[in-house]
Order: C-alpha cells, then sequence, then structure tokens
C-alpha cells in the first residue's frame, strides 16, 4: 500500500516570487523557468535545477518520527524524460547531508527513508536536475503500512480514525482574501472531500459576504460552511471561535443537543442553529435585580458579550459556567 502523507505542490500560475519561493527553489543559473499546468504536475526545461527545500514541500522528518508510529518514509514521484533526483536531510544545525540519489529515465522512482536520524531535529528533500525537458508528477511523501491504534497515557487503545478535517478561517477586513481562501480550499478535489466543516469567525466591518465569488464559494460547501460574526476579538478570539465551533460546543459542529437561547447569533448556512456564545445583543438586557449578574466575571449588563444560555442565564462571552460533558469525534481528535 502507499498511503499519502505530504504531496508535493505547486504555487498558483502569477505568484509573485516571494509566494513561489514558498514552494520551490529554482537555481539562479537557470535559462529558463519551470513551469506547470496545475498545482501537482510542474516540467523543468533540459539542463535546469530545482530544489524543493521549501517551507511547503520539505518534509518534517523529526515531526514524523516523534509523533507517529513509522520508522521510515518514501519519496516517490512519476519522471518523464531523464532527470537526477536526489535526496537530502537536515540536522539540527542545519548542515546539509545527501541521503540518496538516483538519474531516473521514464520511470517512477521510489526512495525509503529511515527516520533514526531525526531523534533531535530535522526536514527532508529533494532536488532535481534534468538532462532533457522532464515533467514530474504524483510526487509526494508516503507511507507504505497502515495506521494502527494509538495507546494512550492510561493504557487504552483509540484509533485508528478516518482522516478528516475541519478549516478554519478567521478573518477581519480582509474579504478578498477570506473567498480567495475558500475558493482554493473548494477547488482541490483532494482536499474537498477530507472537509467536514469550514467555520470562519468575520470580526470586522468589511464583510466576505459582500465580496464577489462568496456566494459561489459558500454554495460549494452547502451545510458544512459556517459564517459566525462577532465582535472584533482579535486573533485569539478569532481560533478561539474556531477551536469551539469544531469540538461541537458551538453550532457549526455539535456534539449534543442544546436548547434554544435567546441573544445569540445563528449560522449563516443554517438560520435555525444556534451560535452561542462570543456575541453582544444589539441591546444588553438590564439586570431584573441586583443578583442578575453575569455568572463567569460577575459584573453587571455592563460586563460586555452577554449570552443567554440553558447552562448561565446570563453569563458572558467567556464560557457558561457549567461546560458541556466533554467527547469529541474521530475528525476532531
Amino acid at each position: 500500500m502507499r498511503e499519502m502523507l505530504q504531496r508535493i505542490l505547486l504555487p498558483r500560475r502569477g505568484e509573485p516570487h516571494d509566494v513561489r519561493s514558498l514552494y520551490l527553489q529554482e537555481a539562479e543559473q537557470n535559462k529558463e523557468r519551470l513551469t506547470w499546468a496545475d498545482r501537482v504536475t510542474v516540467t523543468v526545461p533540459a539542463g535546469a535545477e530545482v530544489s524543493f527545500e521549501t517551507y511547503f514541500n520539505a518534509f518534517p522528518a523529526s515531526y514524523w518520527r516523534r509523533w507517529s508510529q513509522l520508522d521510515h518514509v518514501l519519496l516517490r514521484m512519476n519522471v518523464e524524460g531523464q532527470a537526477s533526483v536526489d535526496v537530502y536531510r537536515s540536522k539540527i544545525d542545519g548542515t546539509r547531508v545527501s541521503v540518496d540519489g538516483q538519474l531516473v529515465t521514464d520511470d517512477i522512482v521510489e526512495f525509503s527513508i529511515p527516520l533514526s536520524h531525526f531523534e533531535d531535529g530535522g526536514w527532508l528533500w529533494f532536488d532535481v536536475t534534468a538532462e532533457t525537458t522532464t515533467t514530474i508528477t504524483e510526487a509526494g511523501w508516503y507511507a507504505d503500512v497502515a495506521p494502527g491504534p494509538q495507546t494512550m497515557p492510561d493504557g487504552t487503545k483509540v484509533g485508528p480514525f478516518d482522516k478528516r478535517a475541519t478549516v478554519g478561517i478567521p478573518t477581519f477586513n480582509r474579504p478578498a482574501d477570506a473567498v480567495a481562501a475558500l475558493q482554493a480550499l473548494a477547488e482541490d478535489p483532494l482536499v474537498d472531500a477530507a472537509i467536514d466543516a469550514v467555520i470562519m469567525p468575520d470580526q470586522g466591518n468589511q464583510h466576505p459576504a459582500d465580496e464577489p465569488g462568496y456566494d459561489e464559494a459558500v454554495a460549494h460547501f452547502g451545510d458544512r460552511f459556517h459564517e459566525f460574526r462577532q465582535g472584533n476579538l482579535g486573533g485569539s478570539g478569532g481560533y478561539s471561535r474556531i477551536m469551539y465551533e469544531a469540538l461541537g460546543d458551538g453550532a457549526a459542529v455539535p456534539r449534543s443537543p442544546r436548547s434554544s437561547s435567546t441573544w445569540t447569533t445563528t449560522s449563516r448556512s443554517n438560520p435555525s442553529r444556534s451560535c452561542a456564545p462570543f456575541r453582544s445583543p444589539a441591546t444588553p438586557p438590564a439586570p431584573s435585580s441586583s443578583a442578575a449578574r453575569c455568572s463567569t466575571c460577575r459584573n453587571a449588563a455592563s460586563c460586555g458579550p452577554w449570552v443567554r444560555s440553558s447552562t448561565a442565564p446570563t453569563s458572558c462571552g467567556a464560557r457558561p459556567s457549567t461546560p458541556s460533558p466533554t467527547t469529541t469525534s474521530p475528525a476532531t481528535r
């Protein structure tokens, strides 16, 4: 079996040099530029060299050694033409070490690389030197063993789980970038097939919903898309909202039935769903008595984002004072 861990990805066409350099590094002496018709196929002109020692395409070997069950990884690609493929690794001090290499002619090449050298840090990557015009497809880092159960600290075993993802996109007054991110997710079939939910906290006053292309991108995801408009709580507030929703505490990925609540926002894709905290009502209700205070911060109505819920009748946006039972789905572990 061959299970993809990380594919080799090319930048979108027309990206500037500083963006392209996150994906590949073309040698300065190249007489011709590399070309690619899509994001997974690249053509290297005869005599040109390219390195994939980059942010998106180098393989974080020390991380996989530490956190996975693998003791080796495969580098695999389809080569049309003739080219030298050379594999390198780095040490913790950044030293470059040659691992393996092969001259390939119109063939599928595969390197098996042990992870034993990465106990204290390091990456893997490869360089290509084209002898003739060469096209590379289906390049990536793979595993040749299926994942097994994971042993938890208490000795119990869980998994393996299906490979699913919840994507969070916090945004503040960057509507064009937010829509571009949605479009990029929708345009990639491999990524799209793994997405359970897309969660977008909108904390600004320039909304992605007013941007051209938004409706089409949202329609693609259907009930998987959830937008939450909230006050500007900063980066931590946006990402906290994403985690809150992804873990099943909110409306996007509900983990248990919740009673209806007053003064809450709603999901754009499903207005019948209550979104729960982190939202101020347009006019905060005045406390009926001195006892009507926020159960979290103990202040009166002026404490800020109020939420009325079944667990905290007058609770601010921090969290209900009585948390729900903690359970997660395989997709959110």
